[in-house]
């Protein structure tokens, strides 16, 4: 199976490219899988902080159940109770964390009895369904709570035991796979992209040096003197190993780093943004106190108008907080616009810029339908489900323009002439996530609908529509 026991070891392999010494995690492995109490050692403090994040996050998305109810005016009644029956049991767990007493907090976890969840009355059934769904998905995950190792305390007498041998054979094989995996590369005289950077931070490393206190070796003070200045850029995607040959080569104070904690998006290949967050947390917004770095917040954005920046700013404040992205939308992180707002007659009188449509093709589908299975219903017929959505993004963009009104629905700034004009065709683009498969079928459908397009394709030239289309011509003549 793709998710079996030897993919597991792989990914752990995966997952120690990224780490400083393979060697130092293997000792420390296996020193910790034979430990006689797990529960009282380092894994158990780490199970307790990730009991406690969780607790303070489900806490969170009842008590936005709640403010929810109330602002739209719900039933009194109901929020009462969930407040006896929701949020009050996971405000006593915190509060005994915070002082302290872990085993009746635990207790209590064990102890909980899930309340049942029903929707609050007076609201309209969209909202009410929303309330009731974040209520219940926040105190199933305390309930959840409870089948944590450190949470029970007959863990050690029942499966203590058997989980030190598996964890301990678990980290035997991945050492195992790693020599065999380092004997072929080497048969192949090869190295891939982590040996580079391991065999660097080796080489920039003093010899016997200690890894919670790292030496520059000869060579990295040489490089030192011959670089004067560096410059990280993308700094929310660095690992543990880039961050040690960073500091190897660095003096100190001559780092420049670039980064932004919300673009991170390559956890799954080694990313680590919490080295990011916590430089930014050390750094100084004052240049006269700056011994742990300058923090300089590039917020003024200078791409989109102050109407887009307003709606993201709107989403991100109420979806990004520590506790949930280990980011605060705060001040410093709301988006400022940069550029002149010049008059747009269509848009005046306070009108959102930002659109939401919808194509909903669930309805004739099963409630239990898996997504899928859905995907697959919708391809099947003359007609995909791609189509449908570039055929409804054309039509919106025909309006846009007048196409067939003769009249543009608004005006957008001509940095040419300083004024005003209609906007037009070439003034909007299509952002996709991949335009592999997509970009084909949203250019033939744009071009059926008499919209002019022009599309950088990474599906490939031979699936390109013109090249297609010859290729299909070529195949009936011959």
């Amino acid at each position: 199976a793709n998710d079996g026991f030897v993919t597991k070891i792989i990914q752990i392999s995966d997952f120690l490219d990224g780490v400083i010494s393979r060697e130092n995690w293997y000792r420390r492995a296996a020193k910790l899988a034979e430990a006689a109490n797990p529960i009282t050692s380092e894994p158990g403090d780490a199970q307790r902080q990730v009991v406690a994040e969780k607790l303070q996050n489900v806490l969170s998305r009842l008590e936005h159940a709640r403010k929810l109810c109330e602002s739209e005016g719900g039933d009194a009644g109901w929020v009462e109770k969930m407040r006896v029956s929701h949020i009050e049991p996971v405000v006593k767990c915190i509060e005994m964390l915070e002082t302290g007493d872990w085993d009746r907090c635990s207790e209590a976890i064990r102890n909980f009895a899930k309340p049942t969840t029903r929707k609050p009355k007076d609201l309209p059934e969209s909202i009410a369904a929303l309330v009731k769904n974040t209520a219940k998905d926040a105190v199933d995950e305390f309930a959840e709570l409870s089948e944590f190792a450190t949470v029970n305390p007959d863990y050690l007498d029942r499966l203590g035991d058997p989980a030190r041998l598996q964890t301990s054979v678990l980290v035997e094989l991945v050492r195992i796979f790693d020599q065999l995996y380092g004997q072929a590369k080497r048969t192949l005289n090869c190295l891939d992209f982590a040996d580079l950077e391991h065999y660097a931070l080796r080489l920039l490393t003093a010899e016997d040096s200690p890894e919670d206190e790292p030496v520059p070796s000869e060579t990295a003070l040489s490089l030192r003197r011959r670089y004067r200045h560096i410059f990280v850029d993308e700094y929310q995607d660095i690992n543990a190993v880039q961050q040690q040959i960073l500091r190897m080569l660095s003096v100190g104070d001559n780092v420049l780093g670039v980064g932004d904690g919300k673009q991170s998006i390559y956890a799954f290949r080694g990313a680590q943004p919490d080295i990011f967050l916590r430089q930014v947390g050390l750094a100084s917004r004052n240049p006269a106190s700056t011994s742990g770095g300058l923090r300089v917040d590039l917020n003024v954005n200078f791409r989109s108008a102050a109407g887009i920046l307003d709606f993201v700013n709107a989403i991100f404040s109420r979806t990004m907080t520590a506790s949930f992205t280990r980011i605060d939308y705060d001040e410093s992180a709301r988006l400022k616009p940069g550029l002149a707002e010049q008059a747009n007659p269509a848009r005046d009188g306070g009108e959102s810029i930002v659109e939401f449509h919808i194509l909903d093709e669930e309805k004739a589908d099963s409630p239990k339908t898996h997504d899928a299975e859905r995907d697959t219903q919708h391809e099947q017929g003359p007609v995909t489900a791609r189509q449908r959505q570039a055929a409804m993004i054309a039509r919106r963009i025909r309006q846009m323009v007048g196409a067939d009104t003769g009249k543009a629905e608004f005006q957008i700034p001509d940095k040419e002439h300083d004024s005003p004009r209609d906007v037009r065709y070439s003034d909007i683009v299509v952002l996709m996530r991949s335009l592999a498969k997509k970009g084909n079928e949203y250019v033939e459908i744009f071009r059926l609908a008499g919209v002019p397009v022009s599309c950088q394709s990474t599906a490939g030239y031979f699936e390109a529509t013109e090249i297609s289309d010859m290729l299909c011509l070529l195949k009936v003549l011959d």
